[in-house]
């Protein structure tokens, strides 16, 4: 009994000192709700979450920018699909958009925005995507990216209500965005002293061929 209470005191030990770095994260998530961007070369939006294609869109019609990367997503579906209400509307679809299906994650996507920028010569981003996504997304995006201009523009969803702290579903998102993001700045940190993958020594970012996330 004495080595069982023992163990449960030891395994609460790192979750007890974690709490006061989880609130810390939690508030810098909901500060960073709105946008002040200004034009950029490129506005790239992570697909996935609820309305953000569609502010995307919009600030890509309003002339926020000459490219609309729209970043992961399901590889079988087309820009007629995506777009399916503004072409039955009869807007039409405006040169400059581009869709890239390669990344499965937030480590993907920047990967594969790179790989985009630099052949276009892009200098300037518009990162959109959800409110609780946009700090793992910030900081991966400007880790890979350091020679980049990258602003935010976030996304409130249903799904994560700013009191997070009231609503259990807002929560859990917010520790599983904990989560992730202490595992990939662990893994990008290491990326960039150089350490070598497991599978490939081929540089600094492993994945940069294939775009797949650390996790």
């Amino acid at each position: 009994m004495v080595a069982w209470r023992r163990t449960i005191i030891l395994l609460s030990v790192p979750l007890i000192l974690s709490i006061p770095s989880f609130v810390r994260f939690a508030s810098e998530v909901v500060d960073m709700a709105g946008s002040g961007c200004g034009k950029a070369d490129a506005i790239v939006v992570i697909t996935g979450g609820h309305g953000r294609i569609e502010q995307a869109m919009g600030l890509f019609r309003s002339g926020m920018a000459r490219y609309l990367i729209l970043s992961g997503g399901d590889a079988s579906v087309g820009l007629k699909e995506i777009f399916f209400m503004e072409i039955w509307k009869g807007k039409g679809l405006p040169e400059g958009i581009i869709l890239e299906k390669r990344s499965t994650s937030t480590f993907g996507n920047a990967i594969e925005t790179e790989a985009i920028a630099m052949s276009l010569g892009i200098k300037s981003l518009i990162l959109v995507t959800s409110l609780y996504h946009m700090k793992r997304a910030l900081y991966t995006f400007r880790r890979i990216m350091p020679g980049t201009r990258i602003c935010g523009y976030t996304v409130e969803s249903s799904n994560f209500k700013k009191e997070w702290w009231k609503d259990r579903r807002s929560l859990y998102i917010l520790i599983t965005e904990f989560v992730k993001f202490q595992w990939y700045r662990l893994y990008i940190e290491l990326s960039l002293t150089g350490t070598p993958s497991p599978d490939e020594g081929r540089g600094p970012f492993i994945p940069r061929k294939t775009g797949q996330a650390p996790g």
